[in-house]
């Protein structure tokens, strides 16, 4: 069985894919209806813009915090 071999970081990675998709199925879900052909398609662009979002908040999070303003 392929999910007994992974190690724990990949595991980590499949939980991090499946949240990514399931929240890219709700969002997809509210255009375009779940039995059309294009909504993998969709979906799995979704969740590559939702991932891109994640990584650019996480980049410039700690830039922001130290920033101060007079």
């Amino acid at each position: 069985m392929l999910g007994a071999e992974l190690s724990g970081r990949h595991r980590m990675i499949g939980w991090i894919a499946r949240i990514l998709m399931a929240a890219a199925g709700v969002v997809t879900g509210w255009f375009i209806a779940k039995d059309q052909p294009s909504f993998g398609l969709v979906q799995a662009t979704v969740a590559m813009l939702l991932l891109v979002f994640l990584v650019l908040v996480f980049a410039y999070w700690p830039s922001r915090r130290g920033r101060r303003t007079e």
